[in-house]
């Protein structure tokens, strides 16, 4: 089992330490579930420990299950980041979000065959967890459900876009799908439209408060930091923190950064992500972004993975981007928006799930767009204190960790129905 799954290793993360961020009615709805299912047990399945959205989720939803009576636990396909497994489930990942393409039949062999390598692996983990439940993330393991005995409850979480899917791709897949019992998705235009809508919900993403990347980080303190990258944060900064993807549309960025630029001639941009070890493709995309910004001295590139300096750049940007082509929910936003930072997003569904255009943020669909918004919120910083005011109310009542975690208890308790 130790050479298909990676340990991974997880803070403590009780209750108690959540009530200073949320109200007291959820915390009392917290503790009654704490009471009615203590003793369940839950088991999550992914393909990455670190740089991905999934892997923050589970990062704090886990332990934090656990400090509420739930034997949760965390299973996580071994590093291949050179093997062509990520490469193919890359792919199939783009693919699913709208991508024009097709999976060749070999791929589509080499997909099963790695994951029939974990099948026992699988099975052995669940003999020793007795899990009650199985919560299969994103379709990198999918095909792993066929280790899954009868009598333990199957739930697919899909965390990507899949609104405009390739029919082939998702068609691949649905053998293994239609066996889950239940299905959660970030908006309800994922639902695959063959698989039952009573067996499908809606669960939002969230942002731990407690995590270094999202605590408050005094202005002085994120200077310094800013200070040590010799990033000179006297100049109006904006930014985008994600991977080197081809759906957060990087160059794109840049060209609206450049557009404002002509506005603002000390504007400078913080280009800033590190790659997920099951995303192979991200290491060329930033290839592609570099060369894109040869010449650029206000265009700065940072793929060191550094949550205190993610922390820094998002509270000392003026603007927050997040020009997103497609995106599952877009948790870089939610953070910034917790940050109190004007957003502007791309009007994708995931991200206008988050801002209300016009009112916590702006949502955009092109890089021209981008541009104005930007130029309208450095000229305004009464509208850009005030977006990021809402923004900040708007993550409290709807995207922190425990809110979500109270959204599984909840479904855990009925599936068991």
């Amino acid at each position: 089992m130790a050479s298909f799954f990676k340990k991974t290793r997880l803070r403590e993360r009780p209750l108690s330490a959540y009530k200073p961020f949320i109200e007291r009615k959820l915390v009392n709805a917290l503790e009654k579930k704490r009471a009615e299912l203590r003793g369940l047990s839950v088991l999550h399945l992914n393909s990455t420990s670190s740089g991905g959205g999934v892997a923050e989720l589970l990062r704090f939803q886990v332990p934090l299950e656990r400090s509420l009576g739930v034997k949760s636990s965390w299973l996580v396909i071994n590093n291949h980041q050179n093997d062509f497994f990520f490469v193919i489930t890359k792919k199939m990942h783009n693919l699913l979000q709208g991508q024009k393409g097709r999976l060749t039949s070999n791929e589509k062999k080499l997909y099963l065959r790695h994951n029939m390598r974990g099948m026992e692996a699988v099975k052995k983990a669940i003999k020793k967890a007795k899990p009650d439940i199985i919560i299969i993330h994103d379709p990198q393991p999918l095909s792993l459900v066929k280790a899954v005995p009868a009598g333990i409850k199957k739930i697919f979480r899909l965390h990507i876009d899949l609104s405009t899917p390739d029919m082939d791709t998702l068609n691949f897949f649905r053998p293994f799908i239609d066996k889950f019992d239940h299905l959660i998705v970030s908006n309800s235009r994922f639902r695959p439209k063959w698989f039952d809508n009573k067996k499908t919900s809606v669960i939002y993403p969230a942002i731990d408060p407690l995590a270094e990347k999202n605590r408050i980080l005094p202005k002085e303190k994120a200077r310094k930091i800013l200070a040590k990258g010799k990033i000179d944060f006297k100049d109006p900064i904006i930014s985008q923190i994600s991977r080197f993807d081809p759906w957060k549309d990087p160059i794109g960025v840049i060209r609206a950064y450049r557009q404002a630029k002509r506005e603002f001639p000390s504007l400078k941009l913080i280009l800033a992500g590190s790659a997920a070890s099951d995303d192979p493709e991200s290491r060329e995309v930033f290839e592609e972004v570099k060369e894109f910004a040869a010449g650029d001295e206000g265009i700065i590139l940072i793929t060191k993975h550094d949550d205190l300096l993610v922390n820094a750049i998002q509270s000392l940007s003026r603007v927050v981007l997040q020009k997103s082509l497609r995106e599952g929910f877009g948790l870089t936003v939610t953070e910034a928006m917790w940050k109190k930072r004007a957003v502007i997003g791309g009007r994708t569904l995931g991200i206008a799930a988050q801002i209300e255009d016009g009112k916590n943020g702006f949502l955009v669909s092109s890089s021209k767009q981008a541009a104005e918004r930007i130029i309208d919120l450095l000229k305004d910083r009464s509208l850009a204190a005030e977006m990021g005011r809402r923004a900040h109310l708007t993550v409290k009542k709807k995207f922190l960790a425990p809110k979500m975690v109270y959204d599984h208890l909840k479904l855990y308790g009925e599936i068991l129905l």
